[in-house]
């Protein structure tokens, strides 16, 4: 599904993992380090970020949306990218930007893909059309037992962290299939280690992949010119 080689001056970077890892922590301290470092961030979240995928979240996510099939849940979650890729992910990474994504395809891979069986060369066939091909420069997975992230979840839950502990489960197994087979692009992290310890490693990791893409983004510019 990639094809970014760098034609972006901006970076993206994609948290994403089983409910309950700690991503939205994660995010927030990433955003504000970044922030604090010069770098101007966008922050969106996947399903959601415009006024039509705003919608979209609301119908996959309520509790009282019955019976909703996995295939449906990818059509869905792949309209509401879309929307999202094309009115703000792009132009912001055409600005030069960091852009911090909450989610994106590796949970249709994991969700509805591994758990709910839907074969992933389709959804990664679709995720071509609904991403036109964007791939994330570098994804963080935040891992946790499925237990441990169910338990974490301290408000009502929403219709997918509703499943049950072994859908779950096959989700968790489902991104650790994601990281052995794309290691160069996926950071699997311990969410049970302190937060504090996770920081520090996502913003080590990101400082050095920010200064080798720009360094050879400009190498290509320079080589098109």
């Amino acid at each position: 599904m990639r094809k970014r080689g760098h034609q972006y001056k901006g970076f993206l970077a994609h948290f994403d993992g089983p409910d309950g890892g700690g991503k939205g922590t994660q995010m927030d301290w990433a955003e504000k380090y970044l922030r604090n470092n010069g770098y101007v961030v966008s922050r969106f979240r996947d399903p959601g970020g415009t006024e039509v995928g705003d919608q979209i979240r609301r119908v996959l996510l309520h509790l009282d949306t019955k019976e909703m099939k996995p295939e449906t849940e990818v059509f869905l979650f792949m309209a509401s990218r879309v929307q999202l890729v094309r009115e703000k992910i792009q132009p912001a990474l055409e600005r030069g930007e960091v852009v911090l994504l909450d989610r994106f395809v590796d949970a249709t891979r994991a969700y509805q893909g591994t758990a709910g069986k839907v074969p992933v060369k389709y959804i990664d066939q679709l995720a071509k059309l609904a991403t036109n091909h964007l791939s994330p420069d570098r994804s963080y997975f935040l891992d946790v037992p499925a237990e441990t992230g169910l338990k974490r979840i301290d408000r009502e839950k929403d219709r997918i962290e509703s499943k049950a502990l072994e859908y779950h489960q096959a989700v968790r197994q489902g991104f650790l299939k994601i990281a052995a087979r794309e290691h160069g692009r996926v950071l699997v992290l311990d969410g049970t280690q302190d937060p504090k310890v996770i920081h520090q490693q996502i913003v080590n990791d990101l400082e050095t992949r920010l200064t080798k893409h720009q360094q050879v983004y400009r190498l290509l510019r320079t080589s098109q010119d």
